[in-house]
């Protein structure tokens, strides 16, 4: 007996709400505990040994707060106390001074490491022509406005110093088919190496060959674009503003879709090294098409094998880019 996809979803749907409102804390024990002995990150939380508030103990009740509906402290001392065979005080002001010891990169890096499962385990049949599909997006978000946020976070030069927060910067690789964070970083909204490229460059190790990376308009620069093609990584952006578009010059693949030819920038950025700026190549063959009113760049210039959304469904022909 087979079910309407929308009925399939919608118990989805109603099973991973059910979930969230009534988070298992038995079970997340045991995944965190599989998922740190994995990546080792075991060993990095057993150098302390604060006997209220552990560090995997801390970790199992942070991520429980987070996934609760009630989202408080409270209710997550609350569930950590009921689950133990000896339940102590449900104060917490313990749980919170152990929560802020938490190293940073620890759970950064299980993060990192649940993120690459979770995409692992994806089937072939949800990538497209069989090739892992990458989102790059970036963001700001502000914080508690305290002197150490403020040091390290300074706000915008255009707030008013003491009428503003601080502000920082993220920038997050993510994998579409699992919808799993794969990779992030962060950084203060000024100063030099603190833009989303910069940020990004330091996380390009996170692509593999194969792999498809899309973004918006702020990302596709030269020097990016030639890296990761480097690393035998596609792009699919959409056509940054400054750059123009010229369908009568290039090499035609279809009604405004041509081969265009991009040479490198004369002078290289601030974030760049002058080592990595003299190893870019002289030119790259960048396909430039119109679709749906908007202009796309890519490095998939194969009209055969990735052919714009004009085409018909027979037309389109499974393989890869050439």
């Amino acid at each position: 007996m087979t079910y309407p996809t929308d009925l399939l979803h919608q118990c989805q749907q109603r099973r991973v709400s059910q979930r969230i409102r009534r988070p298992d804390l038995t079970e997340l024990r045991a995944q965190l505990h599989a998922a740190g002995a994995s990546s080792g990150l075991d060993e990095a939380l057993a150098t302390d040994r604060h006997r209220l508030f552990p560090p995997t103990a801390t970790l199992e009740t942070f991520v429980s707060q987070v996934l609760d509906a009630d989202g408080s402290c409270q209710q997550a001392v609350n569930r950590l106390m009921l689950n133990r065979e000896r339940p102590g005080s449900v104060r917490t002001g313990a749980y919170c001074r152990a929560r802020q010891r938490l190293p940073g990169t620890v759970v950064a890096d299980l993060a990192r490491y649940l993120g690459r499962s979770l995409a692992k385990d994806v089937p072939s049949r949800w990538t497209w022509q069989g090739r892992p599909i990458k989102l790059i997006d970036g963001t700001t978000v502000s914080m508690p406005d305290t002197p150490e946020n403020q040091q390290q976070f300074p706000q915008q030069t255009s707030q008013t110093p003491g009428l503003g927060f601080p502000v920082a910067r993220l920038v997050a690789i993510m994998d579409l088919s699992s919808g799993a964070v794969l990779n992030a970083a962060m950084g203060p909204v000024k100063g030099k190496g603190t833009g989303e490229h910069a940020l990004l460059r330091g996380m390009l190790d996170t692509f593999e060959p194969g792999d498809i990376v899309i973004a918006d308009r702020y990302f596709p620069a030269y020097a990016l674009i030639a890296e990761l093609a480097s690393r035998g990584v596609d792009v699919v952006m959409r056509q940054h503003f400054a750059r123009k578009t010229d369908f009568q010059a290039g090499t035609p693949l279809g009604k405004k879709d041509h081969i265009a030819t991009w040479q490198k920038p004369k002078a290289r950025h601030a974030w760049m090294s002058q080592e990595a700026f003299n190893a870019l190549p002289e030119s790259l063959p960048v396909r430039e098409l119109a679709v749906g009113g908007t202009i796309l760049i890519t490095t998939l210039c194969s009209a055969k094998h990735a052919p714009d959304s004009n085409c018909k469904p027979s037309t389109r022909v499974a393989g890869r880019s050439s």
